[in-house]
Formats: C-alpha cells, sequence, structure tokens
C-alpha cells in the first residue's frame, strides 16, 4: 500500500496529513528549544480517532502508520535528529548536533 506524508506549517507549528488512497489523517506538531514533535493519538484513543477521520484502513496499524512517519520526517525533516517514540508522539531532537550547537553559538542564542 503506497502512502504520502504532507506537512503544512502555520508559525512554529502545523500539522502532518499522513494519506492512504482516499483517507487522510492530521496530526499536529510544534517546535521545541531543541527540535520539534509530533502528536499522536494514544493507543486507547487511536481508534476512536480514526473512526472521527474516517480512516478505516489505519484503525489496526498503528504501529506501522508511526514507522511510516519516521521514516518519511526523517527523510525530510530529521537528518541527524534523534528520535524518541512514546504512547503519545514522535519527539526529534537536535540537542547534541554539532551543526545545530555551533549555529546556536553564532546567533548568540547559548
Amino acid at each position: 500500500m503506497s502512502y504520502s506524508v504532507k506537512f503544512k506549517s502555520e508559525g512554529p507549528c502545523g500539522w502532518v496529513y499522513y494519506s492512504e488512497d482516499e483517507e487522510t489523517l492530521r496530526f499536529y506538531w510544534e517546535t521545541t528549544t531543541v527540535g520539534f514533535d509530533l502528536s499522536l493519538p494514544n493507543l486507547e484513543e487511536w481508534i476512536a480517532f480514526c473512526d472521527k477521520h474516517n480512516a478505516r484502513h489505519a484503525k489496526q496499524r498503528r504501529a506501522e502508520i508511526v514507522q511510516h512517519l519516521v521514516q518519511e520526517i526523517s527523510r525530510r525533516q530529521g537528518r541527524g535528529a534523534k528520535i524518541s517514540i512514546d504512547d503519545n508522539g514522535i519527539s526529534f531532537s537536535y540537542e547534541g548536533n554539532w551543526f545545530r550547537s555551533a549555529l546556536r553559538k553564532i546567533l548568540g542564542l547559548d
């Protein structure tokens, strides 16, 4: 099954759209002091979330969809990021990334 992932920014936050065929799930993301976080419904909320968005294809596939999101976001936005996944979302952290650290020093943010 093919899928697509699209991003929409609204300042320091926005939405990630995960689509398969005609069904789309929307997830909120926001920047943090060290990267960005993508919010996901936890396991107990997942089926109701899928029902609300008419995403029958996704009801029993949370782990697979999370992995698709991690792969695609890493490819586009998260290169070099440390990735953490928990019940409530995915965190992409650049803390300790030498390039980000150097840039923050140059800009006087550290």
